[in-house]
């Protein structure tokens, strides 16, 4: 495929951010997982502790069909799980389906091998389960321009 000097090439990005939120006890251990296509692939660093403010993942895919998250260990980890369809500019909450808890944003989220963070946020992922983010776009993907020089 051949372009002229004034064409463009377009891209749609979803970008998701994680990160762990700030304070005494929210850092922790968590695996993220993303289906962008071909089934859920790891995203994240297997068995690493997160720190407070500390980011677990910044990328963008062509498509998100699915995300999901666990911590095996008893040691929570707290934080945010976010999605960018303008490219990085805002952000907003994902939904998680089967969650406890009072709240079902992922804005802040918990995710625990245990379940004795229940003072930490109203969204749990408690006992080690995998949770499943629900990847609704209702916001449609802005797209982005690169114009070719």
């Amino acid at each position: 495929m051949q372009l002229t000097q004034h064409e463009s090439l377009v891209f749609c990005f979803y970008c998701m951010r994680v990160t762990t939120v700030s304070g005494e006890n929210n850092g922790g251990y968590v695996d993220v997982q993303v289906d962008s296509g071909r089934g859920y692939v790891t995203v994240s660093t297997p068995g690493k502790y997160y720190n407070t403010s500390e980011v677990v993942l910044d990328r963008c895919f062509d498509k998100i069909l699915g995300v999901q998250v666990k911590n095996e260990n008893t040691d929570a980890w707290a934080g945010t799980i976010e999605l960018s369809t303008d490219a990085k500019r805002t952000y907003s909450p994902f939904t998680c389906s089967n969650c406890n808890g009072t709240k079902n944003t992922t804005m802040p989220i918990v995710v625990e091998g245990d379940n004795n963070s229940i003072d930490q946020t109203s969204t749990r992922c408690h006992n080690g389960a995998t949770c499943s983010i629900e990847v609704s776009f209702q916001e449609e993907c802005v797209i982005t321009l690169f114009p070719l020089l």
